[in-house]
């Protein structure tokens, strides 16, 4: 979990953000945002955040890769032996994950997420929001000595189910 950005510091981050949500929008990749950008949308809150998940299908990330190489970015595996997720920096070194698998190894992202998924704003770009049902079931497993989001799910559930 990273920290909470403040000050220039999430300015930055946030131009670091934008410029990477606009070249992924222009080359027409497949993606979503999940994480506190999501998160906040789907409850009215507005929790800080200290980087955006943006999630791809399993079958799609090589090709993601690849063209946000292309496009200047440098992306390199993290945790490798999990298979779930990239790092993708730009040259001032400010970066963000690619993820395309649960941490815990039960569930990859595929392309029905994409059709579940809610339209949304962030930073300025309708793009599309993790579905909430995905978010759910991702933040049910995380318990541990110094995070447990059992609040989160209760707070989803309150804004967005029936």
């Amino acid at each position: 979990m990273s920290l909470a950005l403040t000050g220039k510091k999430k300015e930055q981050a946030e131009k670091f953000y934008d410029e990477l949500l606009s070249t992924m929008i222009q080359k027409k990749l497949p993606f979503m945002i999940g994480g506190t950008f999501a998160f906040n949308q789907y409850t009215g809150m507005e929790r800080p955040t200290g980087d955006i998940d943006i999630k791809i299908p399993h079958e799609e990330y090589p090709l993601v890769l690849k063209s946000l190489t292309e496009s200047g970015y440098k992306p390199e595996l993290a945790e490798v032996e999990l298979k779930w997720l990239a790092k993708v920096y730009d040259q001032k070194g400010y970066y963000t994950d690619i993820i395309w698998a649960e941490r815990n190894g039960l569930h990859q992202i595929d392309r029905t997420w994409l059709k579940s998924a809610q339209p949304g704003t962030v930073l300025g770009h309708n793009v599309l929001l993790e579905p909430v049902e995905e978010m759910i079931r991702s933040k049910a497993y995380v318990q541990n000595r110094d995070r447990h989001d059992g609040g989160d799910v209760v707070h989803l559930i309150l804004k967005q189910g029936k």
